[in-house]
């Protein structure tokens, strides 16, 4: 299954927690010794929205999904919880959690206000997982490395 997220934020405090719009391709799952230029192209009709979802609010930066969302990426658990790896604030280079992506029928209950929305549940906090190599010290350092 593959998955694919639409991002959109908002300055207030209450869409800091990244609003993200999930659309789930099924039926695409792709051997990983598979040539990928054999594989399908994805179709429109290949498409289907699920539904949209928040990530918890508070924390403070960089340790905060506020302007954050910028890289994501999807994650089965052996259990077949759906998760996503989630960068935090934009400052916080570094800086991932893991949430779990709210069930199908949770996602299809949620009002279509931002209050209504179902809310991810927190499965690893934000953490720097580069433990402080790859900061950039004094806004910009051309020598920085991890």
């Amino acid at each position: 299954m593959l998955i694919s997220l639409y991002s959109s934020y908002h300055r207030s405090s209450k869409f800091a927690a990244l609003l993200l719009t999930m659309t789930i391709l099924g039926g695409l799952a792709v051997p990983a010794a598979a040539d990928p230029m054999a594989q399908p192209l994805l179709s429109e009709s290949d498409i289907a929205y699920v539904g949209r979802f928040a990530l918890p609010d508070g924390g403070s930066e960089p340790a905060t999904y506020a302007y954050g969302g910028y890289g994501m990426a999807f994650y089965k658990q052996a259990d077949g919880t759906n998760t996503l790896f989630v960068s935090g604030h934009v400052y916080g280079t570094g800086y991932y959690g893991q949430v779990q992506v709210p069930s199908d029928a949770q996602l299809k209950s949620a009002s279509t206000g931002y209050s209504g929305l179902v809310q991810a549940t927190v499965i690893q906090k934000i953490a720097n997982a580069m433990e402080g190599h790859g900061e950039i010290e004094n806004n910009y350092n051309p020598n920085w490395s991890l």
